[in-house]
């Protein structure tokens, strides 16, 4: 990756993830495990956005309008990614990303923040 590319993705991603530990330690510190909710949607915001920069870095362009699944198709199809890797970004869309996306009831514990960070990471 080239500096540009680098910097983005430490702007977004890194800042998202970097949140999602900061929540995950308060939830542990405070007690207050609503916060390991938080940083899962931001585990989210980072998935999203690393799907984003590496699909706009690979097709040049600067601002993509595909949802994070139609990118995963478009890096099967093309077969940008080994399938361990496609593997991974499916498994995260679907039992972290959908799932906290469309059941707004839905609250984390400690032990799913800690996989959805890894994932991520």
């Amino acid at each position: 990756l080239n500096k540009r590319h680098q910097q983005i993705i430490k702007d977004g991603a890194l800042i998202h993830l970097e949140r999602a530990e900061s929540y995950f330690k308060e939830a542990v510190n405070s007690g207050d495990v609503q916060y390991h909710t938080d940083s899962i949607y931001r585990c989210n915001q980072a998935y999203e956005g690393i799907l984003k920069d590496a699909y706009s870095f690979l097709k040049s362009q600067s601002e993509i309008k595909l949802s994070t699944f139609q990118i995963e198709e478009e890096f099967e199809k093309n077969k940008i990614l080994k399938p361990r890797v496609k593997n991974s970004f499916v498994n995260y869309r679907k039992n972290w990303r959908n799932e906290s996306t469309h059941n707004h009831k839905l609250f984390f514990a400690e032990e799913e923040n800690i996989l959805a960070i890894l994932n991520v990471e």
